[in-house]
């Protein structure tokens, strides 16, 4: 978070400078699943998101931007265990910070690529519960004596199409480096829990 923080204040002393900025919205789907340490799990599953985010662009020389966005994301899995399949979902507020090279491609747009940090912040979750017989429903808590941590951190990667009418197509991928295993998790047998996302969304740019 401290990363982040130095990010964003550098940002903002960049277009203080007079450096051009944009900003934009952007919203889509994608698939989210996790990577779980745990001998009796039989396998896990990755389950269909949704994402919405405020973009915000910073130009540097070289056709270099710094891209930062803010928005609502889903995590999560579905796990597959003796008898009980169970559905962690997870509501994140999400905070990418990315640089990102563009290629101009005339009479088209730009197509980019990039990467950096992202921090996340869990506001709520669920779990869901499947049996032969039943099908049931639970809040989902935070906290290292919890279900599971709040925080979740990592690296992401971004490319993506941008059209000469600001029409955004952007691919994202989420590598979770932070274990957001609680205690009782630890407990029971499951070492690791890291959260990974693939989304796809369409977006428009304003100058």
């Amino acid at each position: 978070m401290k990363y982040i923080l130095v990010c964003l204040f550098s940002i903002l002393t960049i277009n203080c400078y007079g450096q051009k900025f944009s900003w934009g919205v952007k919203a889509g789907g994608g698939i989210a699943d996790q990577g779980i340490n745990n001998k009796d799990i039989i396998s896990v599953n990755s389950i269909i998101t949704l994402n919405f985010a405020g973009i915000v662009r910073y130009s540097l020389p070289h056709q270099f931007d710094i891209q930062t966005t803010l928005g609502i994301n889903n995590r999560g899995a579905e796990i597959i265990e003796d008898g009980i399949t169970t559905t962690p979902k997870i509501t994140y507020l999400d905070l990418p910070v990315n640089l990102i090279k563009k290629f101009n491609f005339p009479g088209l747009g730009m197509i980019y690529l990039g990467g950096g940090p992202y921090a996340a912040y869990a506001l709520s979750g669920k779990y869901k519960f499947e049996t032969p017989n039943s099908v049931s429903s639970e809040k989902l808590e935070f906290g290292k004596d919890k279900d599971v941590q709040r925080y979740d951190a990592g690296l992401n990667f971004t490319t993506g199409l941008e059209l000469n009418n600001h029409l955004l197509f952007d691919i994202r991928y989420a590598l979770g480096l932070k274990n957001i295993a609680s205690q009782p998790s630890l407990d029971t047998g499951t070492s690791s829990i890291k959260n990974r996302l693939l989304t796809v969304s369409l977006g428009y740019l304003f100058e």
